[in-house]
């Protein structure tokens, strides 16, 4: 290995560990925004309506919300939310029955 390529070693080190972090920490909060879309009982045609979307783009536009985004932006959660009825602070709340 080169020494130019060692000098680099612990950069690359801290951004895998920061971003293996943001990964369990973005995958912790989708798994519950898809816990919750399951549990209101909204088809995802309703749930993009209530987001925004068109009727023609509505099911589509959840569907890549709920399934395809790793990295929700806060603006698309609180649509999320608001979509469903819970306040937002209830997204991150740990869900009943699961051990801490």
């Amino acid at each position: 290995m080169s020494s130019r390529a060692k000098n680099y070693e612990p950069i690359l080190l801290s951004i895998l560990l920061k971003t293996e972090y943001m990964d369990d920490l973005h995958d912790t909060t989708m798994l519950r925004v898809r816990d919750l879309f399951e549990a209101s009982g909204l088809t995802l045609e309703v749930l993009g309506q209530r987001m925004g979307y068109g009727s023609t783009l509505a099911r589509k536009a959840a569907w890549q919300f709920i399934h395809r985004t790793n990295d929700p932006r806060l603006s698309m959660l609180r649509k999320f939310v608001r979509a469903i009825n819970l306040p937002l602070a209830d997204l991150f709340a740990e869900p009943k029955g699961r051990a801490k």
